[in-house]
This record gives C-alpha cells, structure tokens and sequence, in this order.
C-alpha cells in the first residue's frame, strides 16, 4: 500500500423537540465533537489475525445524532461488522476500490453509517474485519442534519500531476453540509468547483514508514451538483469520498420568558437553538390561545430578546418565537402570556349625599380590581379643579369641609392603582348652606278612583327628602301634607274621592331648610269604565282561540284579555284565578297563541281608561284546543291471501278526514312499532278496513293504522307482532294413534302455525314394522276441522300407514307420517312359555309369555283334569306371572291361561301339570330355565324338569343319612319318601 488514507466520520442530530401544531426542525449541518478537542480522526494499522478489530477511541454523540465510520485498507480487506457500545445498527453506505497506476497497491475505502443514534454520551465504536489486514480507521460524528439518510455519497480516486475531478456529489437545500474523505502521499489542496470552499478542518500524520496526513473538511453549500478535485501540479495518488447531507430547519427556541410588562410594551427573553441562526421572528396573537391569525415581529438578527411594542394598555396578548437559518423557520416556541398594565376605570355614580353650610357630603362606586386610594377633585366650575382630597386609602364615601356657605361647587372622583390614575367620575354640582331649589315638572303618572300617582324632577344638590301637598283647591292644602322616604321623586296620593278635583305641589328639603314649592297640577280622580260584554269564542285551532266582544261606551285607554289553564266543562269565573293576561288596544277582538293542543282553557277580558280596569266579562265555559285525534285502536287481520292482507279497526271518536295504512317488511315475531319506520303507507278515505295489495308470498310485515282529522294524524296503533303472508303451510307435526279397533284407528295430530283451511288424512297398507313414507298412500279422509279422525272400515289384524298433510288457500304442507306402520286390532293368539315356578301345599305359582299387542287382561283357568277347568282368575293388564291359591295338598292339577284384548280372548295355552305338596311344603330357594330344563331348589331337594318328566333329587335332613334319592314323573310334579341306601338313578 503506497498511500496513507484518512477516513471521516460524521454524526447527525436530529432534533426531536417540536411544538404541537408544526412538524419537527432540526439547525443546520455541522460537526459535533467532543468538548476540548477536535472532531475525532484515529489511525490504526491492523496486522492481527483473522477477526481482529479496532477500537478508535470514543466521540460524544446525542440521541437523534448520526455516526459515521471510516475505513481504508487494501483491496483484499472485507469488513464484516461495525458495532458500538449501544447497539446501534450500522451499515455500509460507501465502498470504493481505487485501482493506483505504476506498480503502487489498490486503495480500498468503506464508509459505515448509523443514524439517529439511541447515544446520550460517548460511544465507543468498534470495527471487525475477516482476515489479517492493516487498516486504517476515522470515527466523525455530525449533528444538526436531516437524519434519515444522506442525500447523496460518491467515491473516486486518481493519479497524475494535473487537477482531476475526484469526487462529484448532489445537494438539494442552502446550507446543506459536505464530508470529504482523502487519502494522499504529500499535502493536496482540495476545493469544491462552483466557487464553495472545502475548510480544511484538521489533518493528522501517520507515523512510521508511511509518512502521510489527512483532511476532514466540510462546507456549506448551494443546490446543485458540487465537483471536488485535487489542486493541480499534484504529482501523487490521492483517493476521496464525498458524502452530502441535506440539513433541516433549525430546532425552536427554550426558555421563552416575559420581563416587566408596562401599559403598552411586553419584553421576551429566550434561549437560542444550537447551530446557525440568522434571525428569530416573534409572533403576538390576541387573548390566552394563540390559534388564530398572529402578527410577526423579525428581530434583527440572531437575538434572544425583543421587546413588542404598540400594545393596547390592559389588554392580554400571547407570544411564541421561531428561529431561521437563512432558509428555513423552525417549529414555535413554548407559548407564554401577558397581560399589560393599566390604570383603573374610573368611579360610577357619584352623587351628593348631605349639605351643611360648611361642607358637601358625596358617595360613588369604585372600579374592580385592586386600588390604591381615591382623590376628590372640587372647585367652583367643574373641570378647572385646584382642590384635590385624597382618601386613606380606598373608600366609596367622603366629606368635604372648609367650603365657603352659598358657594357653588363642582365635584369629580378619581381612582388610583399601581399603575397611575383613572379618569374622573361623573361631576356634581352642591351649595353648602343654602336650602335646594324648588323641585320641578311635577306631573302624574297614573289616576285611579281613590288615588293620584306623582312624579317630579329633584333640584340640584343634595335633596334629604320631599313634602307632597294636596288639597281640593290650590293653595288650600286642607288634605294635609305628605313627607317622602327619603329623596324619593314619586308619591301616590291615596284616599280621593272618585270623581273629584284635586291640586298637587311638591317641595324638597336639605341639611339647611325647605325649598319652595313647585308649580302645581290639577287632576281630576276618575271611575273604572263598566265590564265588556258579550264575550265569544271565534275559530280554534291546536294552539289558537280567537275571541270576539262588545266594548262598554267613553273612552277607554285599552283592553286586556286574561287567560288561565281550565278543566272541561268548567264555569269560567268573574273575579280573578287568571294566570297570563294579554295587553292590546282598544278593540273588540284577539286572537291568543302559543296555547297546548287538546287543553281546556277560560277567558276573560276587561276594559282600561285612564283610571283603571274594569271589572271581568268571561267566556261562559272553558274551551278546548284542537288536537289531533285519538289513535285507532283493536287494528286485526280479517284475512290475508298470498299477496294481500285485510285489516279491520275501530276509528277514534269525533270527526276525521281519513285514515293511513302503514306497512314494513319485518321479521318473524317482530314487535310492531308504534312510533315510526313504516315504509308505506295507504291514504283510507273512509271507513274501517283496508286491504293491502302486492305482497310477497310468505313474508311477514308489520301493519299500523292511524287516523287524521282537520288538525293532523293521530299516533299509530300497530299489529301487536308481524304478520306473514299465506303460503303452503309447513307440515302437521306429531301425528300419532290415539285409540285403535279391531276396524278403526284414531288418530291426533298439531297443525302449523297459521290458517289452516282443512287438513288431509292419507292411508296406505303396509307390513308389519314398515317405515312409514311420505308418499304411495291410497285413500285420503278430509278432515275440515280439528286435528283428530278416526278411519274406519279397516280389516281387522291388519297394517297400515297413516300421513296428514294441512291445507291453506295457497296450498298443501308436506306429509306428516307415523313412524311405523300400526295394526287393527285381533283375537290374541294363546299366551306361551306356560311355566311353574313354584308351588306349596295350598299353591302353584306360574310364569309365560303374553303374545304381541296390546293385552288388556289374563284368564289363568285350573282343574284335576287337563281340558277340564272349572276354576278361572282373571288377571288385569297384561300380566306374565300368577300365584293360583286355596289348592288341596297333595293333589295334582292342570293349569293353562288365555289373553284378552279389546277384540276377545286367545286360545288356551298349552297347559301345565303340577301337585301341590304334602304339608309341610318345601320352601322354594331357587329355580333356573335353560334349553328345556328347569332346576328347582326347596328344604335342600334339587328340583329338575327336563322335557315331559320331573327329576327330584333330594337330600336326607338327619346327617347319618346321607342319601341321595332321584326319582322322575312324567309331566308332574311330586314328593317321593327317601330311601336310606338306594342309588339315584336317571
């Protein structure tokens, strides 16, 4: 290898910090290095084996930083691995194999990347390679770029003496960032054509017999495509990668804080973001939220503080601070508020409150907010104020003394806080020691029979109160005189007589004496004008009802009708219990709305002059309100086809125009509503039943009806649940026998649900245990009502099959069959199997076989003689066993039993012959049947029947005899007497 190589390594930040309405911005490209020291360039020849790695020292990287590695070696070398100490994933961006003329060796360059590191320090990144090669390693970082990749890399090498081109690389913003990576014998000056300069950031020799330096250079440069080249007279072989990385915008500003606010400045302070910032704008927007449309100051230059003018004293405003690079704006500061200062409003309702001959007495109302204190402006004409009296402090009330008596002054009020002083109050003009002027343009305000309402205008100053005089001539107050509450300017006179002529004059009164009396006014008292008359109800709607009257003669001011919620038929009172009362002019008619529909109400109405009202003429009894009517109600299916449904209901009472139809197709058992979601409807001019048309077969709908009058459509009554159109019935269910003949059998069935106009019964003959089928059956029985049928006329002892089908006018359900073919009844054959189980001195006990059917009871017939049987029992239900009783011990006897059903009874069984035992019989213990053979076990004595004949055998009770005797009978059975030595025989 002949010449020395530097590789550089760059690591971008990306800042992640973002205001919640803008994308996050990152400053401009540049190299992050640790503190104290130069971006990190490391060297280090490798001859170890295969797997040997290098370890450049550290460099401090940030979350969100990009790192890149740089490797140079020969053209063998093969990089298997570029890790760091937090696991970050790298991987390989660049690699070029630079071919070096005149014998020298190739070069062979590799550029690891890993962005946006998960680092908050130092990392270590460590370097592994697949066999014994020297290599020579740089670990750069860079921040403040756009993360997520390069824009663009490029690798190229070359020799000779003149400038080449050595790399060319694409850039896309202002400001975007270039890496050169060099590797030369000698010194080589590397510039970027297009007028950027490459700053030569730091070289580094390499020690030992490969005497060499290298360049980490970067710049900042405009879009387009930048070429490097070396310098010319350059007589040695030089290689570079070039990487570009295209920057962002810069991160926003921190720490935005407000200074000392006055009325119309606000001061921000702020901490730049790292990297390049040419410029912050400031933005100001009205109120606490800044969402709308702010207005952008531009401060000059990169400052981290400004100062926004202009602003309306009192007002609160927002702020929030951007920074650019020169090209791009970064995302908003943190948000902060502030309020300007202001002096107070100024003080309300200022007024006098007491005169004496030395001082004025005056009230107000402050301002909200706080308050240092108030000041009372005076002089004698208002606005020229040379007199000022602060107040201790805040206060609402304050006297005035050392005034001169019978001087005129003009008083005003102001409010201080921290900031300054309001302006004035409202003035007030007093006089201290003089009596006020007379009161003037005393007036009336209302008349009635008995009273005489006044109103006047006070005098100037300070009025402690006022003395109305009255009499039936002016002048001659013979009434007496009336002292108001206070500086009160009305005063009803009361206790007139009706009709009568009456003066007024007023006077008012200070700290000092009485004014004198007004100018006075003449009022006549006055009668309430009579009751209208005639008072009728016009037209009603649902809300409306338009009355009409007769007005009483003179003249009237206006009338008044009176309204208040009633009961049916109620008598509308005279007197009063009215709720709402409607104002209008004079006239003989209103309409009143806004009234509930359906409700009761009375009215009433009355009549105005300037005295009064009259009294009440009422509406005789309460009226009703339209309303719509009253749903219909018991809406039925009459009948129903295929497609068409008819529906019978009974109107509500009271006059309707029509009626309405509803349908929507439902679902089975569907609730039908009684509020809406109907998809048709059927206008009904008249009457009470309707037929719906054009239905589907065998769909089910919901039905409502509703009825209309000339106010509008009642509320639904709907079918209780759907309804589905006819259709072939689905078939019968549970056909089954109920009784059966020796010629009949009846039979019971359920029929589906809906219509059923008649049902079918099908018969076929069959053969013992056939399975029923649901079709090839011969007769059929039609069955119009019920679900029951007997079919007669059948053979007796034979079979058959039965199935029913139901029937609607649409058509006819499927076949609903028996299981399995059913017989009339027969004569039983006889019973089988006739058996003795047991027997006793005074019993025979019997078992057999009852023969196939149904068997209502058993005959057992018994006698001496076989065929002879003058003794019967008979035994209910089908039983198989039997204990014949009150039998002669000793004596043999022959046995056999018969089967009844409804038909009659069997033949006889074939009979058995038994002997009943002489007393004391023996006690049964046990029996057992098998091919023929019967063993009986009775007192020790082994019973054994085999075919016709009865073995017994027997054991002596006395335990010296030990004998066994076996003895037979034919067809019998009996006890035979031991005998001591003999040999059992068969």
């Amino acid at each position: 290898m002949r010449v020395g190589t530097l590789v550089v390594l760059g690591i971008l930040l990306v800042s992640m910090g973002a205001a919640t309405a803008t994308p996050a911005y990152t400053p401009p490209g540049h190299l992050q290095t640790p503190p104290g020291s130069s971006p990190t360039v490391f060297s280090q020849s490798i001859n170890g084996t295969t797997g040997a790695a290098a370890t450049p020292p550290p460099v401090a990287a940030r979350a969100g930083d990009a790192v890149f590695v740089g490797i140079f070696g020969v053209s063998k070398t093969s990089i298997t691995s570029v890790t760091d100490n937090d696991s970050n994933k790298y991987t390989m961006q660049s690699k070029r194999l630079v071919n070096i003329t005149g014998g020298g060796t190739d070069s062979y360059c590799e550029v690891w990347i890993a962005t946006n590191v998960a680092a908050t320090s130092f990392l270590g990144v460590t370097v592994v390679q697949s066999g014994p090669q020297k290599l020579i390693v740089g670990v750069v970082d860079v921040t403040g770029v756009n993360a997520s990749r390069p824009v663009d890399a490029n690798g190229s090498g070359s020799v000779g003496i003149s400038a080449v081109a050595a790399d060319t690389v694409k850039t896309h913003s202002p400001r975007d960032l270039v890496l050169l990576m060099t590797g030369f014998v000698g010194r080589v000056a590397i510039s970027a054509v297009g007028g950027d300069a490459i700053v030569n950031s730091t070289s580094v020799s390499l020690g030992g017999t490969h005497a060499s330096a290298a360049d980490l250079n970067e710049t900042q440069v405009a879009p387009g495509t930048v070429s490097l080249k070396a310098a010319s007279n350059v007589s040695h072989e030089w290689e570079a990668i070039a990487i570009a990385f295209a920057s962002g915008a810069p991160r926003a500003p921190t720490g935005l804080t407000v200074g000392s606010v006055t009325t119309t400045t606000v001061p921000l302070n702020w901490t730049q973001p790292p990297g390049v910032v040419s410029n912050n704008t400031v933005y100001v927007g009205s109120g606490s939220i800044c969402n709308g449309t702010v207005m952008g100051h531009t401060t000059g230059g990169a400052a981290s503080a400004y100062t926004v003018v202009g602003l309306t004293p009192g007002a609160t405003y927002c702020f929030y601070v951007t920074a650019w690079n020169g090209t791009n704006e970064s995302g908003p500061s943190s948000i902060v508020t502030a309020t300007t200062a202001h002096v107070p409003p100024r003080p309300t309702g200022l007024v006098e409150t007491a005169v004496t001959a030395t001082s004025v007495s005056l009230s107000w109302g402050n301002p909200s907010g706080p308050l240092v204190n108030n000041t009372v402006f005076y002089e004698t004409a208002c606005g020229a104020y040379s007199h000022a009296y602060p107040t201790p402090g805040v206060a609402s009330a304050a006297t005035i003394t050392g005034l001169i008596s019978g001087t005129s002054y003009c008083f005003a009020v102001a409010a201080w806080n921290g900031t300054g002083m309001s302006d004035l109050s409202n003035t007030v003009n007093a006089t201290p020691g003089s009596v006020p002027a007379a009161p003037t343009t005393l007036h009336t305000t209302g008349i009635t029979t008995t009273t005489v309402s006044l109103a006047w205008t006070q005098p100037p100053g300070f009025v402690l109160n006022n003395t109305v005089y009255t009499g039936t001539s002016c002048g001659a107050w013979n009434i007496g005189v009336l002292t108001t509450a206070g500086a009160s300017t009305t005063r009803t006179v009361s206790g007139l007589t009706t009709g009568t002529s009456y003066c007024f004059a007023v006077s008012a009164w200070n700290g000092t004496g009485q004014s004198l009396l007004s100018s006075t006014i003449t009022v006549v008292t006055a009668h309430n004008p009579p009751p209208p008359t005639g008072m009728a109800v016009g037209t009603v709607t649902t809300v409306t009802v338009s009355l009409t009257w007769t007005n009483p003669n003179g003249p009237l001011t206006n009338d008044t009708v009176f309204q208040a919620v009633s009961a049916p038929s109620a008598i509308c009172p005279s007197t009063g219990g009215y709720t709402t009362a409607y104002n209008l002019a004079t006239g003989n008619s209103y309409t009143v709305t806004g009234l509930v529909s359906g409700a009761f109400y009375c009215f009433a109405v009355a009549a105005w002059n300037s005295t009064g009202m009259s009294p009440l003429d009422p509406i005789g009894t309460s009226v009703e309100t339209g309303h719509v009517p009253l749903a219909p109600v018991a809406l039925m299916v009459t009948s129903q086809t295929s497609t068409t449904v008819s529906l019978g209901w009974m109107n509500p009472p009271g006059p309707l125009t029509n009626d309405t139809v509803f349908v929507v197709s439902s679902s089975f058992g569907a609730t039908c509503s009684s509020t809406g979601g109907y998809t048709s409807g059927y206008n009904v001019p008249s009457g009470e039943t309707y037929t719906v048309a054009g239905l589907t077969s065998g769909n089910h709908y919901c039905l409502a009806v509703a009825a209309w009058n000339s106010t509008g459509m009642s509320s639904l009554d709907p079918l209780a649940t759907s309804i589905k159109t006819l259709h072939v019935p689905s078939a019968p269910m549970g056909l089954a026998v109920t009784s059966i003949t020796s010629t009949t059998v009846s039979l019971a069935w359920t029929n589906p649900p809906g219509p059923v106009a008649n049902d079918t019964l099908y018969q076929a003959p069959a053969a013992f245990g056939t399975q029923c089928q649901s079709t090839g059956y011969s007769s059929g029985y039609n069955v119009v009502t019920g679900t029951t049928y007997n079919v007669n006329g059948l053979i007796t002892g034979d079979f058959y099959c039965f199935a029913v089908v139901a029937w609607n006018t649409t058509g006819a359900s499927p076949l609903d069959v028996l299981a399995t073919s059913v017989r009339t009844l027969h004569v039983p054959p006889a019973p089988t199997a006739l058996a003795v189980t047991a027997f006793t001195s005074t019993t025979v006990s019997l078992t057999w076989t009852n023969p196939y059917g149904a068997i209502s009871n058993v005959t057992v017939f018994w006698g001496t003689t076989c065929g002879n049987y003058p003794n019967t029992q008979s035994v209910s239900g089908p039983a198989e066993a039997f204990s014949v009783n009150a039998l002669t011990p000793g004596t043999k006897y022959c046995l056999a039993v018969t089967a009844s059903n409804a038909t009659g009874m069997s033949p006889l069984s074939g009979p058995v012959v038994a002997t009943t035992a002489v007393s004391p019989a023996p006690t049964l213990f046990g029996v057992s049947v098998a091919e023929g053979v019967a063993l009986l076990i009775a007192n020790g004595v082994l019973w054994v029947l085999v075919g016709v004949e009865v073995l017994i055998l027997w054991r002596q009770r006395t335990r010296r005899q030990q004998i066994q005797n076996l003895r037979s009978y034919p067809r019998e059975v009996g006890v035979a007497s031991p005998q001591a030595g003999t040999t059992p025989r068969r």
